[in-house]
């Protein structure tokens, strides 16, 4: 905890040089989350559209590029 405190009290001294780093370790910890957030967010669909065609499931893509004609 005492490096902690330490470091707390160097940037404090140094806070014209702390502020431009601290703002890019925001940046780029923005940037990783909202990446991260959408490979997440696309994992479940991925296992879905795995288990349609495992299950040899309709997904539309046989209508795609065309207007929907109804059933082969």
């Amino acid at each position: 905890m005492r490096e902690v405190g330490s470091g707390l009290l160097m940037a404090f001294r140094r806070w014209p040089r702390m502020i431009p780093l601290g703002g890019m370790i925001a940046v780029g910890c923005a940037v990783l989350s909202l990446g991260l957030g959408g490979v997440s967010s696309q994992v479940p669909w991925l296992r879905g559209v795995r288990q349609l065609s495992e299950r040899q499931a309709v997904t539309g893509s046989q209508w795609a590029g065309g207007c929907w004609r109804g059933p082969p």
